[in-house]
């Protein structure tokens, strides 16, 4: 083995009385029965934090993109060649050998074929091909400009490098075809092979799924302080309180009512390093650029000034600083338009001048827009309820905009649905007369937009194909404009994961709260003392 792989990380478990063997996290939303990349979108990957890797990571403390798998990187003028310079040294699991240029090219290959689920396919899959200059150097012809490529090759989307070997030896994968052989999938299914700290020791189907220690010698990267990790789910929020309190889990997360009682009871709060996630209300059916999907009758949706109106009305009927404090105990920080974030994006000054008019608490002036809009009425709302991980609040984020909004008469239904009925629906552009609590992540611009389209102007499309600083901030702006001043979405708060540990078992745990599966970084928990 070489002699990279052997030298010592961390060793901490070696100098700490470890409490327990196995760390045992208990998490809200049960995953897909699978680790085969392609059989996933990006919720998934945080059962592959722990054994999976990528070319790039972000920063536990900072949030700032740092090498994993690549060294070094650059990119060219004109943003569609990027250039990786690869570690040296990196085994496999299993002994699969040494990860090389080979793996890049073989996992954009696998994760990006017919019938794939990649959540960011559009900026996963805008490859057109892998130029390998040797083992450990490769550049990546993109088919459009990519100014944000880094946030495609991370956890974040959920990229992961896997072993072409492993795949070779069981059938490989069929390039002309553009497809993985079964025998590939199957191995992958049973005994993937990554480059992490741990390694994947298999799962009992919806109930758990294990790892152990990949290289007790010492990992090439950081060394966990657990030799084992355990990664459970439950949705009912009773019962993993339950768990908790018994000892069965290390781990969890419960909303923050239950949280600072349990910091009572001598339990503690681990919060992510920065924002992680943006709350908000979605609107259902927004297609004014496509026709043929469009619906003109919903209020929320009629066409002009009358939607425009309807939404600031239902904007202006939420008291936000009573929310935050009664559901978040003030522990977040204001958002003001879907995606943007002063640190995260060019942000314009008048949103914050223009802020009190447009959305700010107004129960009188919310009903007179209604009346002027033509629903003095009222009209009805469908919101489907469902958990999601590193948000035990949606549920009762639900819940405080039906009281809100029947104020001005809106009725809000709730209806309890499954997630992925509800994504369903939104990709098949079936998500009519509804709105959803949802929380779009911490993460880059050109992401934060993929839901963005508008008639006006290029409906966004110069965000994907221009590089300079400058110009981007021009576009993101006027972007910005059309979301902030037509009252897009209903903007909330941005908010940080916050998990609630036994600190008797873990101690520390930096994390950034926008990875792939939002809790990553599992190999840096850190067991006491701290």
């Amino acid at each position: 083995m070489p002699e990279t792989q052997n030298q010592p990380g961390s060793m901490v478990a070696d100098e700490k009385q470890l409490p327990v063997q196995k760390i045992i996290l208990g998490l809200i939303t049960p995953i897909d029965d699978t680790v085969v990349p392609w059989l996933g979108g990006v919720d998934f990957v945080y059962q592959h934090s722990p054994f999976m890797e990528y070319l790039v990571q972000l920063d536990s403390n900072t949030s700032e993109w740092k090498p994993m798998l690549a060294k070094t990187w650059e990119v060219n003028a004109t943003g569609d060649v990027w250039t990786f310079e690869l570690e040296q040294g990196v085994q496999f699991h299993r002994d699969f050998g040494e990860f090389t240029a080979a793996d890049v090219e073989h996992s954009f290959q696998v994760n990006c074929q017919i019938g794939t689920r990649a959540s960011y396919k559009g900026g996963i899959c805008n490859v057109d091909h892998v130029e390998i200059l040797d083992p450990h150097n490769i550049r990546v012809h993109t088919v459009n400009p990519s100014a944000e490529y880094l946030f495609y090759a991370a956890e974040s989307a959920g990229n992961m490098i896997s072993s072409k070997a492993q795949c070779d030896a069981a059938g490989g994968f069929d390039v002309a075809a553009n497809q993985a052989s079964e025998g590939c999938t199957n191995a992958y299914y049973e005994s993937m092979a990554g480059t992490g700290p741990y390694q994947y020791d298999g799962r009992v189907e919806e109930v758990h799924v294990d790892y152990s220690v990949a290289f007790p010698d010492g990992h090439w990267r950081h060394d966990p302080d657990y030799p084992e990790m355990r990664n459970t789910w439950v949705l009912e929020e009773a019962t993993r309180l339950a768990q908790f309190r018994a000892g069965e889990t290390h781990m969890t997360e419960v909303n923050r009512d239950l949280g600072d009682r349990l910091v009572e009871e001598g339990f503690k709060i681990i919060q992510s390093t920065g924002p992680a996630q943006q709350t908000a209300f979605r609107f259902g059916g927004m297609f004014y650029a496509d026709p043929e999907n469009y619906d003109p009758d919903f209020p929320v949706t009629a066409p002009g000034e009358i939607g425009i109106k309807v939404r600031k009305a239902l904007n202006k009927a939420v008291d936000r600083e009573t929310f935050k404090q009664e559901l978040y105990k003030g522990r977040v920080w204001d958002s003001k338009v879907h995606s943007f974030h002063p640190d995260l994006t060019p942000w314009d000054t008048k949103w914050d001048d223009d802020w009190e008019e447009e959305y700010g608490f107004d129960i009188e002036a919310s009903k007179q827009l209604l009346i002027e809009a033509g629903y003095p009425e009222g009209f009805e709302i469908i919101v489907p309820m469902y958990p999601f991980p590193g948000a035990p609040e949606l549920p009762q984020i639900a819940q405080f905009m039906q009281l809100a909004w029947a104020e001005i008469g809106v009725t809000l239904t709730l209806r309890d649905e499954d997630r992925a009925a509800v994504v369903g629906r939104r990709n098949n552009k079936a998500n009519h007369e509804t709105a959803v609590a949802t929380t779009p992540s911490f993460k880059a611009q050109e992401a934060q937009m993929m839901l963005f389209n508008t008639p006006k102007s290029d409906g966004g499309a110069g965000l994907h194909t221009t590089m300079g600083a400058d110009e981007r901030a021009v576009i993101l702006k006027q972007m910005g404009d059309i979301k902030f001043y037509e009252h897009e979405w209903i903007p909330l708060f941005w908010v940080p994961i916050e998990t609630i540990v036994d600190p008797k078992i873990i101690c520390a745990w930096p994390f950034p709260g926008w990875e792939g599966g939002d809790l990553g970084s599992n190999e840096e928990i850190e067991a006491p003392p701290c």
